[in-house]
């Protein structure tokens, strides 16, 4: 009878877990992007409120992170390409405050800013679940696509699709539907009544 009872409480343990709804953040995709005041690695302020009015690509990453490293590289390339056309994009690096002088000798190569999440102090931005994440925030500061680790690396012509049409339109009144090639975090639709 001793044995009955741990094997009970694991079978109820197991059926809790496989039963449970899966844990996620709200959704960000078609809600105004969190607030971010954050200094770079340089020292300047970036403030994601001051950038209305331009695209914004957010890419959070890790020093540890193989795929977030390339994504770095791609996200400079779209950054050079881009930028006269009104698109910004901002490195914000998970990593703890020790690993500063790792984030630093990365962010040195690259073409645009990079800031330590650990640093953004009161930001409504959080640690993602797995990085890389990369979110698309439009011209007037709604968050059009969140792309995941499980659609990484992010390729260059999948972020081109996302970011062309609020390029034309500035801010569109819904979010960005799916695209060949990339997965794209989205509200559930809610039902009508």
């Amino acid at each position: 009878m001793k044995t009955k009872l741990p094997i009970t409480a694991l079978r109820a343990l197991t059926l809790c877990l496989v039963l449970a709804p899966p844990l996620q953040a709200a959704p960000l995709v078609g809600r105004p992007a969190p607030a971010l005041v954050v200094s770079d690695i340089a020292g300047r302020t970036l403030d994601l409120q001051a950038l209305r009015g331009r695209v914004v690509v957010v890419a959070l990453w890790a020093t540890w992170c193989p795929d977030c490293r390339a994504e770095l590289r791609m996200l400079g390339e779209f950054a050079d390409r881009y930028r006269s056309d009104g698109v910004e994009v901002i490195g914000l690096s998970v990593d703890g405050r020790h690993e500063r002088g790792a984030v630093r000798k990365i962010a040195s190569g690259l073409a645009y800013p990079v800031a330590m999440l650990a640093d953004a102090a009161g930001s409504g931005f959080d640690s993602p679940p797995a990085v890389p994440e990369t979110l698309v925030i439009d011209r007037a500061g709604i968050v059009r696509a969140v792309l995941g680790a499980e659609q990484a690396p992010i390729r260059e012509e999948a972020l081109a699709a996302l970011v062309a049409p609020l390029l034309r339109t500035g801010a569109p009144s819904s979010p960005a539907r799916p695209i060949a090639g990339a997965l794209i975090r989205t509200p559930p639709s809610r039902p009508s009544v």
